[in-house]
């Protein structure tokens, strides 16, 4: 950054509705989204070049899910390696043996492993042909917020003062989203701790080829005394290879010869817990390497990677490394930013969370961030939606990440424990909880984070008619095999149910009759007659539980045979009702047939339509 002295005054550059800082894989997913809903914005990074690091592995369930509209997903998994099983060993004991597919309950029961760096690379092909482009080597230097007259925020503006090798410019635009990661210039410039605490014990890493005894299906992770081995399939036949050792014990071969550890060195960490070196601002916190030399690799030999990894396993598994392509040390932090909006300035990805990188949460989450964010602040920035809906992010995906923190947190000192009590019970415990239907299928929520819910966000509503079978208001629609709706539309979608137990139920009486008879008496219920305003926000599919006779053929575009009632079993419509899919495929509204007004007046309070009742 250059000193007072050389910056020369700001020129006054484009403008935009959203600037968003730091290019990786959060930013790139809030950009895509954004511009798909024509969204005008500019991304920037102060990275010269994306990193040719793999950084995070693992890419979950819901992520694949909501990366789903566009070809995305299809891409990542032409691209990656499906993992579906994960056993845990310690010694010759099997502590836990689990198939993911038959407990995933997605269309993708697996978890996609592929390298960072290409998840960015398909991210950012795809801003490309959506016309977007990264602005590299440019870095954020100052934030202004000059507040309008409203009260809801919405004509407020931010300047933002970015520079790079053109010199400095001055940009005003409606919102700012902070997405550069641990080092956070965007938090920094805000005044926001990122509270938390470091676990004390050091980690190590490598992409390597690995030769097997008998090579083994899925993820296999061996437990020793406060050591830890776990072995993730990638592409190409590599693995990602994590260790962990206790916090006293000699890690590297230069400990051993001076007798020393990791714990207490004063070059690991500042006084405020972050690396003596920091990566670049759009790296993922959950591999925050220490002592790096210059071209970003850590220092850590595989031949010290080997040698716990050969104290972890059993004499008759142990295995071979070698070929190695990348290598780290880090130690891990558990922070996260107390809120994630400062009014029309937002955080999202590990700007405002880091953790352990057990259960490979960190991009996903911030992926899952993006999306959230994004479609409400499409509909503030295209006028359809008051700003306040803007307050449901923070309130939505801040119990997402201070959850997350407390069980990957408990499960990585669960795993390296060497209190002899605790490893007993942990070993005595995991084959009976494991083995258990239930427990698989709560832990499967949790590490594909198909489990995400949002049962208290204010901008979800149950009807007075809901009835046990029902989804409820903030959860992951049911699936039934095909991609969501709000995802592939962008918008909200709203299913209606005729039932199949009373079908002439009203206000569906005159679903049956000629559509254009309705037309001439306008005889339509209430929520044909409102929702012909509702169509730029809200898409409608009338979802009859068999082939009507009265209605012309071919059906009009909005209404669609639900096959063998698939869908009404799936939502627990056998008796009719309204179920209102966002964008990112959570359930905003349900209810019954009779709560037609409610879901009207749920519909007027938070988007800005004209609604006619004539």
């Amino acid at each position: 950054m250059p000193s007072n002295q050389e910056r020369r005054p700001p020129e006054e550059g484009q403008q935009c509705d959203v600037l968003i800082v730091g290019a990786g894989p959060t930013g790139l997913t809030l950009a895509i989204e954004l511009m798909r809903r024509g969204v005008s914005c500019r991304i920037i990074d102060k990275a010269a070049e994306p990193s040719r690091q793999s950084k995070a592995l693992g890419i979950m369930a819901r992520t694949l899910e909501l990366l789903d509209h566009s070809g995305i997903t299809e891409q990542l998994v032409e691209q990656g390696q499906p993992v579906k099983a994960v056993q845990v060993r310690s010694g010759t004991s099997i502590l836990a043996d689990v198939e993911l597919t038959p407990i995933i309950r997605s269309r993708y029961p697996y978890i996609l492993t592929l390298p960072q760096s290409r998840t960015e690379q398909v991210l950012y092909e795809r801003l490309t042909m959506q016309g977007g482009i990264v602005e590299r080597s440019t870095e954020l230097v100052a934030l202004e917020q000059l507040q309008g007259e409203g009260a809801d925020l919405s004509d407020t503006t931010v300047q933002a003062t970015i520079t790079s090798a053109k010199g400095s410019e001055m940009i005003r635009t409606r919102w700012v989203v902070g997405c550069d990661g641990a080092h956070s210039t965007v938090r920094h410039l805000l005044g926001l701790s990122f509270g938390g605490d470091a676990i004390a014990q050091q980690f190590g890493l490598a992409d390597v080829h690995v030769h097997w005894p008998v090579k083994p299906e899925g993820v296999r992770i061996y437990l020793h005394q406060g050591y830890i081995a776990a072995f993730f399939p990638m592409p190409e036949e590599r693995y990602r290879v994590i260790i962990a050792a206790p916090p006293d014990a000699p890690f590297t071969g230069e400990q051993r010869q001076s007798g020393s550890s990791a714990h207490g060195q004063t070059d690991v960490t500042s006084s405020h817990g972050e690396w003596s070196r920091p990566e670049p601002d759009d790296a993922e916190g959950e591999y925050a390497p220490l002592n790096s030399n210059h071209n970003g690799s850590a220092e850590m030999a595989l031949p010290d990677i080997q040698r716990i990894v050969d104290a972890c396993m059993p004499e008759r598994d142990r295995v071979e490394l070698y070929d190695p392509i990348w290598t780290a040390r880090f130690k891990v932090n558990e922070r996260k930013v107390e809120h994630y909006r400062r009014g029309a300035v937002f955080l999202a990805g590990d700007a405002a969370h880091i953790h352990s990188p057990v259960g490979g949460q960190g991009m996903n989450t911030g992926i899952q961030d993006a999306v959230n964010l994004a479609w409400k602040l499409a509909l503030v920035c295209n006028g359809q939606a008051s700003a306040a809906i803007l307050d449901s992010y923070d309130e939505e995906r801040e119990p997402v990440a201070r959850a997350l923190l407390r069980w990957t947190g408990l499960f990585t000192r669960l795993v390296i424990s060497r209190l002899r009590p605790l490893a007993f019970m942990r070993n005595t415990a995991a084959p009976l909880l494991s083995s258990r239907r239930f427990v698989q299928l709560r832990m499967a929520e949790r590490l594909s984070e198909t489990g995400i819910r949002y049962p208290h966000s204010q901008i979800v509503r149950q009807g007075k008619g809901w009835h046990r079978g029902m989804p409820l208001p903030g959860d992951r629609a049911p699936d039934g095999g095909r991609p969501d709706r709000g995802v592939v539309s962008g918008k909200h979608v709203l299913l209606i149910f005729p039932g199949t137990v009373q079908p002439e139920l009203a206000p569906f009486s005159a679903v049956r009759q000629d559509v254009e008879d309705l037309e001439e008496r306008d005889e339509r219920p209430l929520w044909m007659r409102v929702s012909d305003s509702w169509r730029n926000v809200i898409d409608l599919s009338v979802l009859l539980p068999d082939q009507p006779l009265m209605l012309p053929q071919p059906l009009p575009a909005y209404y669609e045979v639900d096959h063998a009632q698939l869908l009404h079993r799936l939502y627990g419509m056998e008796r009719g009702g309204y179920v209102l899919l966002r964008p990112d495929g959570y359930i905003g509204f349900v209810g019954s047939l009779a709560d037609e007004l409610e879901l009207i007046g749920w519909v007027n309070r938070f988007f800005r339509i004209p609604v006619h009742y004539s």
